[in-house]
């Protein structure tokens, strides 16, 4: 099943362009809960917002002088 905008089924000019068999169909498809399962799906998904990952600085390691012996 192709997902279309609900805003093609709300304008006359959409439902006079279409068959009947295909205005059917998608009401079927809205009544059965798939349609609206879809949309809710995708909404849920927008409204998580991903937590951003800070990234953690690394530390510059210091060397160690070696110390010379005295003789």
């Amino acid at each position: 099943m192709v997902l279309v905008r609900e805003s093609t089924f709300l304008t006359p000019r959409a439902i006079n362009g279409m068959p009947l068999s295909c205005l059917i169909a998608t009401y079927l498809a809205i009544y059965s809960g798939l349609y609206n399962g879809a949309f809710a799906w995708k909404f849920n998904n927008k409204k998580k917002k991903k937590k951003k990952k800070k990234k953690k600085k690394k530390k510059k390691k210091k060397k160690k002088k070696k110390k010379k012996k005295k003789r």
